[in-house]
């Protein structure tokens, strides 16, 4: 043979000089697999958390607006007005109370019921009852059927300035 053909030949792989894996280097391989596996675990918990605690926070968030009035209506048939100034899952807290209190009179009829006679309501700033109630109701958040902001310009809204205003 030429040198020339020599050149261009490719030499014949030794398949013995090959090594086939250790178990150490296959342990090593094992435990960084591990170790990536563990890390990316620990990640995507991670953020289940931050989106979950994000959901939670949406969630409980509030529409009420802190600087209206509200009125609040209980599963009783009983509205309170005012302002909320807290509310999370157990309470809703409402300062600057007034109710609206019937100021028609009671009849008894015939069979012994009472009829209320004439429509007027009179407007009731929490606290002059008997009992002496504080300015400040924490109304358990089970009892409330739904809040309402009041506008600006409301027959309520107007008449608490006014009783305010004097």
């Amino acid at each position: 043979m030429n040198n020339s053909n020599m050149s261009g030949m490719r030499r014949p792989i030794n398949y013995q000089n090959i090594s086939q894996p250790n178990q150490q280097d296959l342990g090593l391989k094992r435990r960084r697999n591990i170790r990536i596996g563990i890390w990316l675990t620990f990640l995507v918990m991670i953020i289940l958390i931050v989106c979950f605690s994000f959901i939670i926070v949406k969630s409980n968030q509030t529409f009420v607006k802190k600087t209206d009035w509200q009125a609040v209506f209980l599963n009783n048939n009983q509205v309170y007005f005012g302002k909320v100034i807290k509310e999370n899952k157990e309470v809703v807290v409402l300062k600057n109370i007034y109710y609206l209190q019937s100021a028609m009179s009671l009849q008894r009829s015939d069979d012994k019921s009472l009829q209320q006679q004439g429509g007027e309501f009179a407007l009731i700033k929490l606290g002059n009852e008997i009992h002496g109630p504080e300015d400040e109701m924490f109304i358990n958040k089970e009892q409330v059927m739904f809040i309402e902001n009041l506008k600006e310009g409301s027959k309520i809204v107007k008449a608490i300035e006014n009783y305010e205003n004097k």
